[in-house]
């Protein structure tokens, strides 16, 4: 169980999610302005699911600590360019 006061530490203010295909890979970010990682940290859930759906995807998840503080999750998979241009 958290404390309040470690829940406050915790808190993550804004998240920004952007998405874009590169060189046949599409690549999702995630972003935030939370604490970062923590050494020592144990992955947490989000990481496993990132983890399990890029095993699924053929893609890499990976995630590291933003210099001004918080998390970049990033999810990469193969995607075929004909994929975004069929309606």
């Amino acid at each position: 169980h958290l404390s309040i006061r470690r829940q406050r530490q915790m808190c993550i203010r804004d998240r920004v999610v952007t998405g874009c295909y590169c060189n046949g890979r599409y690549i999702l970010t995630v972003e935030d302005n939370g604490q970062g990682l923590q050494q020592n940290q144990q992955s947490g859930q989000g990481t496993a699911q990132g983890l399990a759906l890029a095993s699924k995807l053929g893609g890499e998840f990976t995630r590291e600590s933003v210099t001004t503080g918080g998390v970049k999750c990033q999810l990469a998979w193969p995607l075929d360019s004909e994929i975004l241009t069929a309606s």
